[in-house]
Parts: structure tokens; C-alpha cells; sequence
């Protein structure tokens, strides 16, 4: 049976969502760089976080062939954290709009955050500043369009 090394996996997730997100990207009008159009900065964030993949997975794929261990590969891959962060971006895609931008990151901050060696305290904490300023940022500064109370919450 082949075991694949955490960072071997890191890497090839990585590359797997920078390569969905930048095809889904492409879709979209990716205009200049002076006048970035709805497909511009997914396809850039794609292209450093397929970047990031390339350089982890480089560096485990070189480690290996020397023979170092930067990663045992014996060590368990956190399968816990890693699907409590995903879990995390999901929920926060599915309810965004029907909870709104307030309750669906808070959920979602504190989802991620458990995944961590934090306290509930620490991920509560969390939740509420990442709130507050994601609220701040982006319905105040940004002007986004997403309710800060969505419809399945109003009476």
C-alpha cells in the first residue's frame, strides 16, 4: 500500500483547487490589470495557491528523494482539522446568503477555528472580531451586496 506524506498531500490539494478555481475563473471576463474584470483576481489568487502547491510539493518530492523526513510518513494527516476547514468554506457558501454575511461567518470562523488547539473561549473570541470586521470591510468599505440578516432569519 503507498502512503503518501502530509505534505505530498497539502501540495496536491492545493494544485487540485487553484486548477478548479482558475478553470472557473476563465469563464469570466478577466479584463487588465488596470480595469480587472470578474474573473481577474480568482484567476490570480489561483495562480499563487497552484504557486504554493508547486513549492510544497516540490520541496516534499525533493525531501523524499534525499532520503530527509520533513514529514514521517508514518506522521497521521490531520483528517479532522482539514475537513472541519472545509466544511467551514462550504457551509459559509451554502448559507451566505439565505443566513446572511453575520451568522453564516460566525459559524463559520468558529468551525475553523475548532479545528485548531483553541479554547471555546478563543473560538468565540475569534468569531466575533473576524466578524465584526469582515463586516466592517466588506459591507461597509466594500459595499457588498449580501445581507448582513438573510431571509431565512427574518421574521
Amino acid at each position: 500500500m503507498i502512503r503518501l506524506r502530509s505534505n505530498t498531500l497539502c501540495g496536491l490539494l492545493f494544485l487540485a483547487i487553484a486548477l478548479g478555481f482558475g478553470w472557473a475563473a476563465a469563464g469570466y471576463d478577466l479584463g487588465t490589470a488596470r480595469r480587472m474584470g470578474p474573473g481577474y483576481f480568482p484567476l490570480l489568487a489561483a495562480a499563487i495557491l497552484g504557486l504554493f502547491g508547486l513549492v510544497i510539493l516540490g520541496r516534499d518530492l525533493l525531501a523524499a528523494a534525499r532520503g530527509a523526513a520533513s514529514t514521517s510518513p508514518d506522521e497521521p494527516v490531520p483528517w479532522r482539522r482539514g475537513l472541519l476547514i472545509i466544511g467551514a468554506i462550504v457551509f459559509f457558501a451554502a448559507t451566505a446568503a439565505g443566513l446572511g454575511l453575520v451568522p453564516a461567518l460566525a459559524v463559520s470562523v468558529l468551525l475553523a477555528s475548532r479545528a485548531g488547539a483553541n479554547s471555546w473561549r478563543q473560538s468565540l473570541v475569534q468569531a466575533v472580531v473576524l466578524t465584526l470586521m469582515c463586516t466592517v470591510i466588506f459591507q461597509m468599505g466594500l459595499g457588498l451586496k449580501l445581507p448582513l440578516i438573510g431571509p431565512w432569519l427574518a421574521l
